[in-house]
């Protein structure tokens, strides 16, 4: 309403949208006007335990049916099946990559069950990481099962708000993805901290214990025409943090997308 904006594809109930720059689509979600409450996927057992079971009307784009016109995962699917462009690029405001988000909420309720207290409630870092992508599994699967049987090629997501920054090919993310925190906040340390209990789902790097730079950042794209594209993060000083070069032709793999396992049997 206060700023200059692109054409809104629901301008009454949403401010999804795209646009085209040189031989890149941009579809920028609203990850906030139809989604479920995070708390919905969680259920909570006799003996008082929370387990992570979100049902398919658990979603992140299509929640709330009631809205009028197009809802947003039709639309996107919608534009990213009609995209002539080379590139692809999906900006969302939360991570999209699932596996991270989905080991870091099993991890999380799996040792609250053991009785290990921390300084911040296991049950509430599972719920933080049930506000990303990976707390829907239902729509990870539609939008990477759609992409997939299209047969769409080079989509490229740009996440944001963990405070952190880090990068994956799509061996973890399903799509190739750079996740940057923005400047002027101070680093969750998400990453780091997820690495002390053998959590690393972020194959390309960022803001690890490797790296130990948890300066305020951002993301850069460099886009070398039909041939590939570079995503950098950079601190606010100028130092690269990590940088990967993907090149034209990644299709996202047919995968079974598991939504909720029965057993979490972690051995010794």
């Amino acid at each position: 309403a206060m700023f200059p904006h692109y054409p809104l594809a629901n301008a009454k109930n949403g401010v999804w949208h795209k646009f085209t720059f040189g031989n890149a689509d941009f579809f920028m979600l609203d990850n906030r006007a139809q989604r479920a409450p995070n708390m919905a996927a969680f259920r909570q057992t006799a003996e008082g335990d929370l387990l992570f079971r979100p049902d398919s009307a658990h979603l992140i784009l299509q929640a709330n049916a009631q809205i009028d016109g197009e809802l947003q995962m039709d639309w996107l699917i919608r534009e990213l099946q009609a995209s002539t462009a080379t590139w692809k690029f999906i900006g969302t405001s939360t991570t999209f990559n699932p596996a991270f988000s989905r080991a870091v909420i099993e991890y999380a309720l799996y040792l609250e069950q053991t009785g290990l207290i921390l300084p911040i409630p296991l049950r509430s870092i599972a719920m933080l990481a049930a506000d990303a992508w990976g707390g829907f599994p239902h729509s990870v699967a539609r939008l990477v099962q759609a992409v997939h049987d299209a047969g769409i090629e080079n989509v490229i997501m740009l996440s944001g708000d963990s405070h952190t920054a880090a990068i994956d090919d799509g061996g973890n993310s399903l799509f190739p993805e750079i996740m940057a925190g923005g400047l002027d906040r101070s680093n969750s340390r998400i990453l780091a901290l997820a690495e002390l209990f053998g959590v690393t789902a972020w194959n390309r790097g960022g803001q690890n214990t490797a790296r130990n730079n948890f300066n305020s950042h951002y993301g850069r794209l460099t886009v070398f025409g039909d041939d590939s594209v570079r995503m950098e993060l950079i601190d606010e000083f100028g130092e690269l943090i990590t940088s990967y070069t993907q090149k034209a032709g990644h299709r996202v793999a047919a995968t079974k997308l598991m939504v909720a396992p029965h057993r979490l049997n972690l051995g010794d």
